[in-house]
């Protein structure tokens, strides 16, 4: 199925102008925004969707009450399109009312779908790289009602509903500018490219020479606004290098693309491994909802929060070899404190006899005893380290 695009614009003046329910609005316009995109007006096609012009709420496709409304009419003028919209208010349908009060009171936001068709990537005078859509179908129009308020914001980003989750990010965007300290600096619509393996060294090497206007990577150099979209988290407007962390990007081929080993290190840093990042949880925790959007984009499932045990896999993405020793260390030190509660049960057994099972009968009655299932599961978790042990030490071997 082609992808769906959507883009959530906010009208500087919605105008009543008729007496039935009936408002003029722009619903699109050649602005930049905030994921450094543009849509063409002259590049969008109505055809499509004039032959079932209707107005929905938030997208919504599973309930009759959503289609609140009508566009009667669709027309660009110059770089904007403009929309004239009956509400089917009055009717019976709360949703339509309250779309008709919104729209009264000016407090309307309208998000437009469409099926990119032709984009290119272009590079402006400041360095930012945006996309520009050149030809898009135009599928459907929506009245959405975005969070103004943070814990809003948070409970959106995490839902399973994929739209309700795009205008959130809009709106979290928006809120980013307005921090000051840590932020979320990222560029959060990058190509998306599979490569596994990682260096973040070399990462940030490549984002400096790339964010250079000579191409040095001097610092006096850079354009800092290009810069920070290879990182997830930073001090807006900072001009050291040390204030942008967690990069998930590389440089090919003249453009910043996130990676796959990117993503999957900088949300193991977030969630806790090698150390974690030194940053407060607020930001960390907007800081997983930015990778977890990356994640989505890959086609997998973003690990749940603070788990980190499916977050690295050791046998597919390459380790440094100082990362290999800290693994091994870990895995030792894992091993040792196994084989010393293997042999704490050994001694407690023979003090004590077997253990009560966990049915309340005495010791050694039954099928159950205590001891044998405690041994068992430690013997399957050595065999696990050692299945890891093996597996980092075939990675150290150069398999």
């Amino acid at each position: 199925m082609a992808e769906i695009v959507r883009k959530v614009y906010t009208p500087e003046e919605i105008r009543q102008v008729d007496g039935d329910y009936t408002f003029e609005a722009v619903i699109s316009t050649e602005t930049i925004d905030r994921h450094g995109d543009i849509v063409k007006a002259s590049g969008i096609n109505i055809d499509r969707y004039m032959k079932h012009p209707v107005l929905l709420s938030s997208h919504r496709y599973d309930d009759l009450r959503k289609q609140i409304g009508i566009v009667k009419e669709l027309r660009r003028e110059g770089k904007k399109w403009v929309a004239k919209y009956q509400y089917f208010a009055g009717e019976g349908n709360e949703e339509a009312d309250w779309g008709y009060k919104l729209s009264q009171k000016g407090i309307a936001a309208f998000s437009i779908g469409f099926i990119p068709k032709n984009w290119d990537m272009e590079e402006n005078e400041d360095g930012e790289v945006k996309r520009v859509f050149k030809e898009v179908e135009l599928i459907e129009i929506s009245q959405v009602l975005i969070p103004a308020n943070p814990d809003a914001i948070q409970k959106s980003l995490e839902s399973d509903d994929e739209i309700e989750r795009k205008i959130a990010e809009v709106m979290s965007e928006e809120l980013e500018e307005k921090q000051e300290g840590w932020s979320i600096v990222g560029a959060r619509d990058l190509p998306i490219d599979e490569e596994r393996s990682w260096d973040g060294a070399r990462a940030r090497d490549e984002i400096r020479r790339w964010a250079s206007s000579d191409g040095s990577g001097d610092k006096d150099k850079i354009n800092w606004s290009k810069y920070r979209r290879g990182f997830v988290v930073g001090k807006r407007g900072s001009t050291n290098f040390g204030d942008y962390k967690l990069p998930f990007a590389r440089v090919k081929n003249g453009r910043l693309v996130a990676t796959l080993g990117g993503v999957i290190f900088a949300m193991a840093a977030v969630l806790g491994a090698r150390g974690g990042i030194d940053i407060p949880e607020d930001v960390r925790r907007r800081a997983y909802n930015f990778l977890a959007s990356y994640y989505r984009r890959f086609d997998r499932e973003p690990p749940e929060y603070r788990d980190i045990s499916d977050v690295l896999s050791f046998a597919k993405l390459e380790l440094t070899e100082k990362e290999i020793e800290d693994i091994k260390g870990l895995l030792l030190h894992i091993e040792a404190r196994l084989e010393d509660l293997s042999l704490k049960i050994e001694e407690l057994a023979e003090a004590y006899g077997s253990f009560t099972s966990p049915s309340g009968g005495e010791p050694g009655d039954g099928d159950d005893n205590r001891e044998e299932v405690l041994q068992a599961k430690i013997e399957q978790l050595l065999t696990e380290v050692a299945q890891l042990k093996q597996t980092v030490g075939g990675k150290n071997d150069g398999n």
